[in-house]
């Protein structure tokens, strides 16, 4: 943890614990804050010669410290930097599921990907995984009940993605991590004929994913972890399936 301090030049970040200083920003360093829709607490700080930095902050506060390095960030540039640098500080708020980080030298190298509100994975960089290589439509965990050994079912954890790409390209995909480059199984959308959930004698929020293979009816039994999240799933496969 690490207290924020704001002066009318710099940004100073000590040790919460010992207050030792840890790190000076000057605001003319400060190119631009995002934010994401999808959470009320972090901030994104990017710079023009330094990596990013993500903050995590009591939602109550980021909206002041939104306004006030604005206030202070703006001053420091119209007073030093003339006409090229008054144009003002840039505020994004983002409204894609992934934030993506850079380095000092503005290449990509990390992403946060929001798998429900306020939660986000905190990955490298890898445009050929899963998660990246092509259009996401929705994406997060789900348990998958399948087939172990012998007669032995169990649950299995996999990251799992709705890929939005023309024809054979709308698909759910899953792998057991969303850096992995190569699936662990894939369905082609046009071949669920139903969506529906499933409660369990235990409360388990699952749904039922039927479709058809070479003729058959088969079916994928999914775990989610809470209500909300199996209800954004059925809703996502089901938007997916009339926008054709």
């Amino acid at each position: 943890r690490s207290a924020f301090v704001l002066t009318c030049e710099r940004v100073l970040l000590f040790n919460a614990s010992s207050w030792s200083l840890e790190q000076v920003i000057a605001l003319s360093e400060v190119a631009e804050l995002a934010f994401s829709s999808h959470c009320s607490t972090v901030l994104v700080l990017r710079m023009h010669c330094l990596p990013d930095m993500v903050l995590d902050l009591p939602s109550a506060s980021r909206g002041r410290l939104l306004e006030e390095l604005q206030i202070a960030t703006n001053a420091v540039n119209s007073r030093w930097g003339g006409s090229d640098f008054s144009s003002g500080l840039r505020i994004l708020q983002e409204c894609e599921p992934v934030t993506e980080l850079f380095n000092e030298n503005r290449q990509k190298v990390g992403i946060m990907a929001w798998v429900e509100a306020s939660v986000f994975l905190f990955l490298p960089f890898v445009p050929s995984s899963v998660l990246l290589a092509t259009d996401c439509f929705y994406f997060g965990k789900l348990d998958l009940h399948q087939k172990v050994r012998g007669n032995e079912w169990s649950w299995r954890s996999y990251f799992f993605a709705l890929k939005n790409n023309p024809g054979e390209g709308r698909r759910l995909v899953w792998c057991r991590r969303p850096n992995d480059e190569l699936c662990a199984g894939s369905l082609p959308v046009r071949d669920i004929t139903a969506v529906q959930p499933l409660n369990t004698p235990d409360g388990e929020a699952c749904l039922i994913v039927e479709y058809k293979h070479d003729g058959r009816d088969e079916l994928l039994t999914l775990r989610a972890n809470c209500l909300k999240s199996r209800e954004d799933w059925i809703v996502s496969i089901r938007t997916m399936q009339t926008s054709f």
